[in-house]
């Protein structure tokens, strides 16, 4: 009895390092939300032993009311022949602001689907919510709390999903100027409307990253900016903005210039 007790303590989540390693790398290696979203739940699903990974995405309804979407599950099957019905826990439909950040701030809820399988609603911050069910007991508060890493990333990256899908438009638009003058050549472009920054490819090639790791808004690009300088360089783009000044043309910390 001691021997199975010990080995299903080894065979525990949060005792396997690997499996949350692996499990963040799964997380951001594509732009299209949904093929995202399929490769991370497969992660999370097989992981963690999971029979059923969905993500909501949290939207704004009429006047100051939210609800959440279900966009994505894993299996699909489990979801179109209905073999779980959503727990009363997981609530969809939030009438203001402050009640949907309550609702976050209790977060994670664990319970029962039936006498077999544990369900697990956890936040996906800024972005929905994760549901993940087990078969079994359910996750230990030790595995919750990595978790809580994972998902931060994976929400993240969802997020820059959706902007960069709302930038398809410009991409396509920039991407044949991009063909015109080559692609020695980067550049970007600020929709200070909407603080949405479409970044080329070629551009973020120049500073060292992904395309997918700059982010696109303008808080994250101004993290490239050194921190000794980022007084100055906002000064100097505010006035650009005010017709005071032309493009300034500033240099992040590796010397790559910007502007």
């Amino acid at each position: 009895m001691n021997m199975k007790r010990n080995r299903e303590k080894m065979d525990a989540p949060e005792n396997k390092v690997d499996v949350f390693c692996e499990l963040a790398l799964t997380i951001g290696s594509r732009m299209d939300l949904y093929e995202m979203l399929r490769d991370s739940l497969s992660g999370y699903v097989h992981k963690l032993d999971c029979i059923d990974g969905i993500v909501y995405q949290i939207k704004p309804g009429n006047k100051d009311s939210y609800y959440a979407e279900n966009i994505f599950c894993i299996p699909y099957a489990i979801f179109a022949k209905g073999t779980f019905t959503e727990p009363e826990s997981l609530k969809t439909f939030f009438s203001s602001k402050e009640e949907l950040d309550a609702y976050r701030l209790s977060l994670p809820i664990t319970g029962s689907i039936d006498s077999e399988h544990t369900f697990h609603i956890m936040d996906l911050e800024d972005f929905g919510l994760l549901v993940l069910v087990n078969k079994g007991k359910p996750f230990s508060k030790l595995t919750l709390q990595k978790l809580e890493l994972i998902n931060r990333k994976l929400a993240q990256t969802a997020i820059n999903c959706v902007r960069f899908e709302n930038l398809s438009e410009s991409e396509n638009r920039y991407r044949s100027q991009e063909e015109l003058i080559g692609n020695s050549s980067g550049f970007w472009d600020w929709n200070m409307k909407k603080d949405e920054i479409f970044i080329s490819e070629s551009l973020c090639r120049m500073l060292g990253y992904n395309q997918w790791e700059i982010g696109q808004n303008l808080s994250v690009w101004k993290n490239l900016v050194h921190p000794a300088d980022l007084a100055l360089v906002s000064d100097k783009l505010q006035r650009h903005i005010n017709g005071e000044l032309p493009l300034p043309r500033d240099r992040t910390p590796d010397e790559n210039q910007i502007g």
